[in-house]
C-alpha cells in the first residue's frame, strides 16, 4: 500500500514554526467561506423545494377529500324540475337533497364549502383537513343535463395550487 507523499513546500511549511503566511491564511480562509455558502445555499434551496413538494402534496390530498365530500352531497339532488342552479352565483348551487330531504345549498365560505340547509350551515371539510393557509372553493357548480358539472380549487396565498373538474350524476336520475 503507498502513501501519500507530501509536497515539498507543504512539507517545509509542516516543520517550519512561524506557519502559514498572511496571504496563504486568506486564502485558505476565502475559500473556506465561499465553501461554507455553497453549502448553506444548497442546503435552502433543499428546504424550499421540500416545503414545495409538501404543500403541493397536502393540496392534493385537500382537493381529493374536498371532491369526495361535493360528490358525497350531490349524488343526492333531486331530478331536475326540483333542483335549480343559482343563476346569480355560478359557485353556489342549490338543490332538493333526497338525504337531507330538503333545499340545501353548497356555498362558498371562507376557507371551505358549505352545506346550508335553511338557516342550519356545515363546513364540507374541517378546519384540521385544511393545512397550511389553503382555501377550497367551489369554483364552478351548475346543472348540467341529468347531472352537475363542477370544479374545486385548492388555492394557497391567493394562487391556485390544485384544481379538478368533475360531473355527478345523481343517484335518482
Amino acid at each position: 500500500m503507498k502513501r501519500w507523499v507530501k509536497p515539498a513546500r507543504l512539507r517545509r511549511r509542516m516543520a517550519d514554526r512561524r506557519g502559514f503566511s498572511l496571504t496563504e491564511l486568506m486564502a485558505a480562509l476565502l475559500v473556506l467561506g465561499m465553501l461554507t455558502s455553497l453549502m448553506a445555499g444548497g442546503a435552502m434551496v433543499v428546504k424550499n423545494a421540500y416545503e414545495r413538494m409538501t404543500l403541493r402534496t397536502t393540496a392534493q390530498l385537500v382537493l381529493s377529500t374536498a371532491v369526495t365530500a361535493v360528490t358525497e352531497e350531490l349524488r343526492w339532488a333531486a331530478d331536475a324540475p326540483q333542483s335549480q342552479p343559482d343563476s346569480q352565483d355560478q359557485q353556489a348551487v342549490s338543490f332538493y337533497s333526497v338525504r337531507w330531504k330538503g333545499q340545501v345549498r353548497l356555498e362558498n365560505r371562507s376557507p371551505t364549502i358549505w352545506l346550508v340547509a335553511g338557516d342550519q350551515a356545515a363546513p364540507l371539510l374541517t378546519a384540521q383537513t385544511l393545512g397550511q393557509g389553503m382555501q377550497v372553493q367551489l369554483a364552478l357548480c351548475e346543472r348540467s343535463g341529468a347531472g352537475f358539472s363542477c370544479r374545486v380549487d385548492v388555492t394557497v396565498d391567493d394562487s391556485v395550487w390544485e384544481s379538478q373538474e368533475f360531473w355527478v350524476l345523481p343517484v335518482n336520475s
